[in-house]
């Protein structure tokens, strides 16, 4: 048989291990939010288009797995209270970390909704007008050409 002691400090240190690389995975999240929101700023800045949609679709993939780590990891540590008593710094920094994340997101969502809106405001214009475009250019169409007219006359 082996000895207990032994089995729970490596357990204890697998525990810290799978705190260690959820706080890994978060900073991970946070320097891709971090990246992202610098591109939107010089691309805002430079006159590009910061609702590009590859540069958005770019985004969401590279933290798509991290954020599903980064939950599932989560989901575990909050059912476990004495682990999160054991953890404490790590818990302390991985709050921090997330709480960064959280604002950056915040942040994120808010300049995508203004834009959005400006985006919708647009589209909405163009439909109002399109009646006017497209009466004008059966409008257009409808007459003959000036040399027609001349030739009758």
């Amino acid at each position: 048989m082996g000895n207990p002691e032994s089995a729970s400090a490596r357990s204890r240190a697998a525990e810290s291990a799978f705190w260690e690389g959820t706080l890994d995975v978060s900073r991970r999240c946070l320097e891709l939010d971090r990246g992202f929101a610098g591109t939107l700023g010089r691309r805002s800045s430079a006159g590009g288009d910061p609702l590009d949609p590859e540069l958005w679709e770019n985004y969401v993939a590279a933290r798509r797995s991290l954020v599903d780590h980064a939950t599932r990891s989560l989901s575990l540590m909050a059912r476990d209270g004495e682990s999160q008593a054991r953890n404490r710094d790590v818990k302390d920094r991985l709050e921090t970390t997330l709480g960064e994340v959280m604002l950056l997101e915040e942040r994120l969502a808010g300049f995508l909704a203004q834009n959005l809106a400006v985006l919708k405001e647009t589209i909405d214009d163009l439909s109002r007008n399109q009646a006017v475009f497209t009466s004008y250019a059966r409008s257009c169409a409808a007459r003959p050409a000036a040399e027609a007219l001349e030739a009758t006359a």
